[in-house]
Parts: C-alpha cells; sequence; structure tokens
C-alpha cells in the first residue's frame, strides 16, 4: 500500500438508519481473504485490518 495514496487509518460513518452487523461485514472481508480483529467501543467499532500483511497493518473505524 503507498502510504502517499492510502492513509494508514480509515475513518467511516455508519448510516443513521437500519442496524449494523459486524459479523456480516466480517464474513465478507473473510471472502476476500481480508483478516481483521474488531475491538468495539460505546461509538464505534475498530477493526485491525491484515496485522500479518507484509505491507503492514491498518484500521477502519466505523462510527456510529
Amino acid at each position: 500500500m503507498e502510504k502517499e495514496f492510502v492513509p494508514a487509518d480509515l475513518d467511516c460513518h455508519l448510516p443513521t438508519y437500519g442496524d449494523f452487523d459486524i459479523e456480516t461485514f466480517r464474513d465478507e472481508l473473510h471472502k476476500l481473504s481480508i483478516r481483521c480483529k474488531t475491538y468495539r467501543e460505546e461509538w464505534r467499532y475498530v477493526l485491525l485490518i491484515d496485522v500479518d500483511a507484509l505491507t503492514g497493518s491498518f484500521t477502519v473505524d466505523l462510527i456510529e
């Protein structure tokens, strides 16, 4: 991953309508061979993606 083009972390705001299912989201990542660890905070999910990748890991914040 080129640091000049892609940040080390992504912030994504979840829609205010409907429910978000983190397990379904993780299942979709798994289908793409993307490994992640999920941490839950009161107002967001923090996903640590590709910890073991040669390019290094990055985080995704899914903000409610």
